[in-house]
């Protein structure tokens, strides 16, 4: 699951990064709004590039390690005891 929604937070940080510098060229006459826009242009652009990565390793690692543990389990294990 992880590995899925890291992988979605990357591609749509990469175009948030890309729209929103886009507009604020668009808008480089203006005062405030183009600064903003490359602030939040970085933002994206951070995310998409320092958090995403990993998270998508650790996501794919983790799957892989479920997958292993569930294919490696024990067919005569007892249950668990529940109270």
């Amino acid at each position: 699951m992880l590995f899925l929604v890291a992988t979605l937070c990357f591609v749509i940080s990469g175009a948030l990064h890309n729209v929103f510098h886009a507009v604020a060229d668009n808008f480089e006459s203006m005062q405030v709004l183009p600064e903003i826009l490359t602030g939040l242009s970085v933002t994206f652009f951070l995310v998409a590039v320092l958090i995403c990565p990993p998270a998508v390793m650790i996501g794919l690692v983790g799957s892989i390690a479920m997958l292993i543990r569930k294919h490696h389990r024990p067919r005569h294990a007892c249950p668990p005891y529940l109270p």
